[in-house]
């Protein structure tokens, strides 16, 4: 008995400091401290930091599942059988909603919450953790499944969703704007009658509106300003935002600290330059005409993989950088008014005239689904990367055009 309680200690007290400090924060000696047990004890259970880690993100992932299954109960109750449309389009969002607004409940929901992106972010890097990120998946599609409205290839896409909106949802002092977004985001999807057509978006993007430089806001130095991000852009792809040290990003420039503080004075402008590079990365690479909503499923499909699969930041895939960003905006609450921002930028498609309200809606939902159909699908091993990214694109495509 005492073992097992030692160990809940332990893998508690590991929960929390990897939604506070990240997987490296998490070290043997913060958690040991943080149980009020010695570091030895924590080493008799957990022979290496690996182990421990392989524990904490099980225990989350069994948590997780349970809040899940208790958020979704009210909704099976009374829609046990499979409902008609457009009846079932209600039932959907309201379903997504409850799931989402448990999800970031304060009370140790959003501390489990915040583990499993990490541990979806964690699996894409190390593949040993893909079996754990495979089984909270399986677990929570089944979920939603038992509700009654939705197939796998609907409970798929509206796991990968709500992974996308968790992410850019970090709890904070803007939880009801988020909570806003989230449910217009869901009734877009399920195409609601009740859809304002993205009126909310539009209103929050113009009033958090912000100026974007195109390049060094200095004015100097532009070709350093330039390997800087390029630097930035790789270290938090390849190992988490909590690299972006300024000596860490010197140190692979291969300059001096001071001038990564010349031309970033602060972590916040660092990171919010460090979006719109990323932003402006997928636009080049898309090219204008293509990522217009507009496109048919198919073309469509087949760019947003290879998007995807084949943009890379360094080591890593070019999408984790936003991952990681959001991520650090669930560790550091400062940073709630810049993760509002990220997240209204996603989808902006600057340069693309004469689009509707809804149009735009659509492609911010298609940037956010993306999100957490890139981690689901990179969370487990794949011979077939593009193909199987591209399938899931046009079966979720195909739930969208319902």
């Amino acid at each position: 008995m005492a073992t097992t309680k030692t160990v809940d200690l332990i893998l508690d007290a590991g929960m929390a400091l990897v939604a506070g400090a990240g997987p490296d924060g998490a070290s043997v000696r913060a958690i040991a401290d943080r149980a009020g047990v010695s570091a030895p004890a924590v080493q008799h259970h957990f022979r290496a930091k690996e182990s421990l880690l392989h524990g904490i993100y099980a225990r989350a992932v069994d948590c997780h599942l349970e809040v899940t299954a208790a958020a979704l109960l009210p909704v099976v109750l009374p829609h046990a059988e499979r409902v008609a449309e457009p009846a079932r389009q209600g039932v959907i969002v309201e379903m997504a909603t409850s799931v989402m607004q448990e999800w970031l409940r304060e009370e140790g929901r959003a501390t489990l919450t915040s583990v499993i992106l990490h541990l979806l972010v964690h699996a894409v890097r190390d593949a040993s953790y893909g079996d754990l990120a495979s089984r909270w998946l399986a677990g929570t599609v089944t979920a939603f499944e038992s509700v009654g409205v939705a197939g796998t290839g609907d409970a798929q896409f509206l796991v990968e969703l709500l992974i996308g909106a968790a992410l850019v949802s970090a709890p904070g002092r803007f939880r009801c704007e988020n909570d806003i977004l989230n449910r217009e985001l869901f009734r877009s999807a399920c195409g609601a009658r009740d859809w304002d057509g993205g009126f909310w978006l539009e209103r929050y993007r113009t009033r958090h509106e912000r100026t974007r430089p195109d390049s060094d806001p200095s004015g100097e130095g532009e070709g350093l300003y330039a390997r800087l991000l390029d630097v930035c852009v790789a270290l938090t792809a390849e190992v988490g935002a909590d690299a972006l040290s300024y000596r860490k990003i010197a140190a692979r420039a291969k300059v001096a600290p001071s001038s990564v503080l010349y031309h970033f004075p602060n972590r916040t402008g660092l990171l919010m330059a460090l979006y719109r590079e990323v932003h402006r990365r997928f636009m080049l690479a898309a090219g204008t005409e293509e990522v217009e909503p507009r496109a048919q499923a198919a073309p469509a499909a087949g760019l947003f993989a290879k998007l995807i699969v084949d943009e890379m930041a360094g080591e890593a895939p070019l999408f984790l950088t936003s991952c990681e960003l959001f991520l650090a905006s669930w560790r550091e609450m400062e940073l709630a008014p810049d993760a509002l921002f990220m997240r209204l930028e996603r989808g902006k498609m600057h340069g693309v005239p004469q689009l509707s309200p809804s149009e735009r809606q659509r492609a911010h939902l298609h940037s956010i689904w993306s999100l957490g159909l890139a981690l689901t699908q990179y969370s487990h091993a794949s011979s077939h990367r593009s193909r199987d990214v591209e399938l899931r694109l046009r079966d979720g495509m195909r739930f969208l055009d319902d």
